[in-house]
């Protein structure tokens, strides 16, 4: 029956469910002090800094650049 649901994250059983999760929180990333610290030094949001991090990477200098260039387009 389990196979009949598919892989969805719901039918998953909750050892499966929190490996996922581990899974997603050990992905990269900057530590949220490092986003707030970009969203203030270039006018951005957090949230943009995080969709530019997304594209460009992680580089300080892109993430600067493409946040001004976004907040100076408005």
């Amino acid at each position: 029956m389990a196979a009949a649901l598919g892989s969805d994250y719901r039918t998953l059983g909750p050892d499966t469910r929190h490996n996922v999760m581990a899974e997603e929180q050990a992905r990269p990333g900057l530590k949220p002090e490092i986003v707030s610290e970009l969203a203030r030094e270039s006018g951005a949001s957090e949230h943009q800094i995080r969709e530019i991090v997304s594209l460009v990477g992680f580089d300080r200098g892109s993430i600067l650049r493409e946040a001004r260039l976004l907040k100076n387009n408005r």
